[in-house]
Order: C-alpha cells, then structure tokens, then sequence
C-alpha cells in the first residue's frame, strides 16, 4: 500500500462519521437522479411531494451513514483505548522487573562486599599454595593431577566472585573516541583461555565503514570478551568465533557469533537475568555484567540466530555524528 493510500485510510478511519454521512448523501442523490431518470414522481392528496419525499431519502441515507460512522469511531477508540491500557500495563511491567532487579542488584552489592573480603583473600593463599605443591619436585603424579584439579576450582570460584563484584558495582563509562577495529583487535588479543584451549578460530569483520563511538573502550572490551566467552562455551573444539561490526542507520551494532547450538526461544528473554543460566556449570553472571555495561552506555543487547548456524549476541550502540563526518572527512 503507497503512503497515499495509507494517508486516505487514516483520513477515513479519523472522521468516519462524516464520511459517512457524505456517502448517505451521495447515496440518496443517486437514486433521485436514477428516479427522475425513470419519471418516477409521488403525490399526496393530488399534490405533488416528489421534493419532500428527495429531501427524506436525503436526510435518511445521510444519517444513517452519520450513524453508522459514529459507531465505527467509537469502536475505534475503543481499540486504541485498549491498546493504550495494554501498552501502559507492559510499562508498568518492566518497571516492577526493573524495581525488581535494582533491588536484588542492592543486595547482591551487600553481598559482594562481604565476598571481596572474606572469599576472595583466602581464595589466593590457598591457590599459592595449591600452585607450589603443584610444582614441588617431590610431589607424586597423583599429588599433582590432585593440585591441578584444586587450582581449576579455586580459579572457576575466583571468577565467580569476581563476576559478582562487577554485576554488583555501578558502572561508570568515560566516553573517548573509538572505532569498531580498535576494539577488536583487543579483544583478540585478550582471547579467553576458552578460546586458546579448544583451538578456536577467532575471526574479525569490520564493515562499521569507519564509524566511532563516544564510548568507553575498556568497558566495551569487557562486553565483547564476556560474549566472545559465552560463544566459546557453546562452540565446539576447532570451531569459529567471529566478531562483527556493521551500520545500522544511526546505530553501530557490535555482535559475536558462534557455530554452537543456538539459544532457545524460551531462553531469550532471561539469559541475561542474573544467575540464570542454560548451562549446568553456569553462574549465570557474564550475560548480566554484558548488559549492564550495553545499558550504561544507552545500548541494548539482542539474541539473534547466526545465519550459519549458533547464536548472535549483539550490542546496538548509537554512532556520534559529529564523529562520523570528521572520519569521513579523513
């Protein structure tokens, strides 16, 4: 439908009622005209009514085309009243979940301070010392296997810990100048161990055509890293992680994406939720810290399919025009 069409529509649908009336109107002068056509006239008592008899028509077929009008325009108000309450429902919704959310964020902030200081102090010593028996020249293959297996699990905890405290401290960006190609290349230079472990292909596509962000770099990294993390997880040994920029009208959509099973309709809407997770090893915190660093930022962060098979985490990032133009100038 061209917009024409669309506009004569809304116009309809905006003042049925006289519409309406103006078609019972039309109506009714159609048929004087195809009754005097015929010669067809009324009389009453011997004198001759024909007139009053148009005039009745007139009035009849234009108020009634008034009144079904009216009709049309009051379910139509009633449509958009609806659609108002409905819509007013699902933001007092996400505001109940984002009160929801800021409350558990406090406690969680409670709790981590506690972490940082009664965990994560004893979480070193007893790595250290794991580590140095570990690498005792005296200590038998079992006692070593035994030390390697203690010091993943004091590691995995420590990242625990640490995924807590980052979720739980507000963040702060320091917006600077950076492109999409800046970032990458730190993120493939800080791979996960994920990564390096199961000889995955960490890819990178560049087609931002030199757009920047006012953003803080060091916080976007940490974005990408945690997806890239999360696609590593999902991706299998000697698989391919690809790292992709691109426009989309005025946003610079930053995504990553994995050859990996893909993420469930049902899981899309709570993986970001903190502490939720669709993995039985998962602390459910990396995707939280992702989006709250994208929210920070005045992002969003999408869940997509990957067209060749596994999943798309994107962060949507409103471009700076001013810098855009001055790249483009260079």
């Amino acid at each position: 439908m061209s917009s024409d069409s669309r506009g004569a529509v809304a116009f309809v649908r905006a003042h049925a009622r006289w519409v309406g009336l103006v078609a019972g109107l039309v109506v009714a002068v159609l048929d004087v005209v195809g009754a005097r056509s015929l010669g067809l006239g009324f009389e009453l008592n011997g004198r001759g009514v024909t007139g009053w008899v148009w005039l009745y028509l007139a009035v009849s077929f234009g108020g009634l085309g008034f009144l079904v009008g009216w009709l049309f325009e009051l379910r139509r108000r009633e449509r958009m009243a609806l659609a108002e309450v409905i819509r007013q429902t699902e933001e007092l919704d996400r505001a109940r979940l984002g009160l929801a959310q800021s409350e558990k964020l406090a406690a969680l902030g409670q709790l981590a301070a506690s972490i940082s200081h009664e965990v994560r102090n004893p979480l070193a010593i007893l790595r250290s010392t794991v580590q140095n028996m570990e690498e005792d020249r005296g200590s038998s293959e079992e006692m070593r296997r035994s030390c390697a297996f203690l010091r993943d699990e004091i590691d995995r905890l420590n990242h625990v810990t640490t995924s807590i405290l980052a979720l739980a401290r507000p963040v702060a960006p320091r917006p600077s100048p950076v492109r999409a190609g800046e970032l990458f290349d730190r993120v493939r230079l800080l791979a996960p161990l994920d990564v390096r472990e199961k000889g995955l292909r960490l890819d990178a596509r560049d087609r931002s055509e030199g757009a920047q962000l006012e953003a803080d770099g060091d916080l976007l990294v940490q974005a990408l890293l945690g997806l890239v993390t999360n696609a590593a997880q999902a991706t299998p040994e000697r698989g391919v992680v690809a790292l992709e920029a691109r426009r989309a009208g005025d946003d610079l959509v930053l995504s990553v994406l994995d050859s990996g099973p893909g993420i469930a309709a049902a899981d899309r809407d709570r993986i970001f939720e903190p502490f939720y997770s669709t993995r039985r090893d998962g602390h459910g915190l990396g995707l939280a810290v992702v989006r709250q660093i994208a929210h920070a930022h005045g992002a969003r962060v999408e869940v997509g399919d990957n067209d060749g098979g596994g999943a798309r985490f994107s962060i949507v990032l409103p471009v700076s025009p001013d810098l855009t133009v001055a790249a483009s100038r260079r």
